[in-house]
């Protein structure tokens, strides 16, 4: 798995951690903790880009609602693979995930 993390320059309370490859339970605790990093950065929003994600377990999951509830701003996810989706198809979990609203791209979802 590979996790790159971006702060916007246009947007200066924003950072971007895009990840890619598989989520499962050996790969989370990574993804746990560049979460964390970036959260640390206090910033207003945190977005997770999950296009390049090939594999998401239920582990990658607990992980994107666990760092919700310690995010102080928004945590978005944005662009999902297909790999994501079919979870969430799966699950079901309206209650944990809402659309980001009209201003982000339809597939955006605020945790």
């Amino acid at each position: 798995m590979e996790i790159t993390t971006v702060a916007t320059r246009d947007r200066p309370r924003v950072v971007r951690v895009a990840v890619h490859g598989d989520i499962d339970a050996a790969t989370a605790p990574l993804l746990e903790v560049a979460l964390l990093q970036a959260l640390d950065q206090g910033q207003d929003r945190l977005e997770v880009d999950l296009a390049g994600v090939t594999h998401f377990s239920c582990a990658g999951l607990v992980v994107l609602l666990q760092t919700a509830e310690r995010c102080r701003g928004d945590l978005v996810v944005v662009r999902t693979a297909v790999a994501v989706r079919r979870l969430l198809r799966v699950l079901e979990p309206p209650l944990l995930l809402t659309p980001a609203g009209e201003a982000d791209a339809a597939a955006d979802l605020r945790i």
